[in-house]
């Protein structure tokens, strides 16, 4: 799914999957607009981003898609950018081999809107602008909240267990077996 039906309409969903972990792995592209319906804003397009619903800039602040799920209770969270597909196929392998909910959050571009009205040129070098802004989360841990503003932490954030909602559905399932 996108960023705009994902997070923006879709985010209750989300949020409910994450916290009752669901065992689902949702794969967002984010592309900082609705890319496929106009180029109108989402709830990540950063904050000054032009659109076509805010041609002055982008008052509001942007909702970062890992933190919500992890907020949410999503037991694997990971991010990657479509610049590196080798860490992008390896994190949705885990995503969908994890056992409860899985987010992995790809950035992707979109040049025909937001790249284009931000100035950001072609696909490729949205691309590589995407890979120049990728840290890890060792190397976010030791920067300030100022330092990471533009950045784009990729990698594994988020790796836990606990039941899944299936299982302690069903282990309740069966106490009450037991018991009758």
């Amino acid at each position: 799914m996108g960023d705009g039906d994902g997070v923006t309409i879709g985010g209750n969903h989300l949020i409910h999957c994450a916290r009752r972990n669901i065992n689902l792995t949702a794969i967002i592209a984010n592309n900082y607009n609705y890319g496929q319906t106009g180029g109108q804003y989402s709830a990540t397009t950063p904050t000054g981003s032009i659109t076509s619903t805010s041609p002055y800039g982008h008052i509001e602040p942007p909702m970062d898609i890992c933190k919500l799920a992890a907020a949410a209770g999503g037991t694997y969270v990971a991010r990657a950018t479509s610049y590196n597909p080798v860490q992008m196929r390896k994190l949705i392998k885990d995503g969908i081999e994890h056992k409860g909910f899985s987010l992995i959050e790809i950035m992707v571009a979109c040049p025909t809107h937001y790249g284009r009205y931000n100035k950001q040129g072609e696909a490729a070098r949205m691309m590589k602008l995407m890979n120049e802004q990728s840290i890890t989360p060792e190397q976010a841990s030791h920067m300030t909240e100022e330092e990471l503003s533009n950045k784009i932490i990729v990698g594994c954030l988020v790796n836990k267990k606990r039941d899944d909602y299936y299982t302690k559905y069903h282990k309740i399932i069966e106490e009450e077996r037991e018991e009758a």
